[in-house]
């Protein structure tokens, strides 16, 4: 073996023996450190990121406002029929009763287990013009909404070309971190968690984008306080 190999091998055995590494880059900082956000901040940093994604957001209104806010955007897209979670799933105690009493139809989102019963029952629900659902939560740093599927209808966001979703503020959240450390229990409850931001988008090989492809085209947002 030559000096020079020996030279070589003898220097890797004594770095093996005691490593030296390079400093780490600092850990981040955990959720629980990161500066709390009051309710206000939270609520309009939600609503500048929703609406660099496409969403419409209104208010903040009270939950008695909002009734009326809900049918004013329903007349404007013209829609009549409609789907909806059930009454008690919604933030707004009411909503559906008014909606009904001010002529729009709300449809039943419940799909047989049959492979024709459903295909019929869908093609009768291709007639909905919009959804009108609550919310788990949302995120305010990408404007993000959060539904989950225990017992909600996933049809009542994802079929409609039009979802108005009722938002409290105060289940804005900063950032992902924070919502699944405050609502775990939640979380583990829903089979189906869906993060949606802004309205659907699809594009094809010719970068065209096109909106409402495999979900609703418009997003409205009403935040209730």
């Amino acid at each position: 073996m030559s000096s020079v190999r020996e030279d070589i091998l003898g220097r890797i055995r004594a770095a093996l023996v005691k490593p030296h590494f390079p400093p780490s880059a600092a850990a981040p900082e955990p959720a629980a450190a990161v500066r709390a956000l009051d309710e206000a901040e939270l609520m309009v940093t939600f609503e500048r990121e929703a609406t660099a994604v496409g969403c419409i957001v209104h208010g903040p209104v009270t939950r008695a406002e909002a009734k009326d806010m809900v049918i004013g955007i329903l007349r404007e897209t013209h829609a009549h029929e409609l789907l909806a979670w059930r009454p008690a799933d919604l933030p707004v105690e009411g909503l559906a009763q008014v909606l009904v009493e001010r002529g729009f139809q709300i449809l039943s989102p419940t799909l047989p287990r049959d492979r024709e019963g459903r295909g019929a029952q869908l093609l009768k629900l291709d007639v909905v013009d919009a959804g009108v659902t609550g919310v788990l939560g949302a995120l305010a740093d990408t404007g993000s909404l959060i539904l989950g599927s225990q017992g909600r209808s996933r049809l009542a966001w994802l079929l409609p070309p039009v979802h108005i979703a009722l938002l409290p503020v105060e289940k804005i959240h900063p950032n992902l971190a924070s919502f699944l450390d405050s609502a775990s229990p939640t979380v583990a409850a829903h089979a189906n968690l869906v993060f949606v931001t802004g309205p659907s988008r699809s594009g094809d090989i010719e970068q065209v984008l096109t909106r409402g492809v495999h979900g609703p085209g418009v997003v409205h947002v009403v935040l209730l306080v």
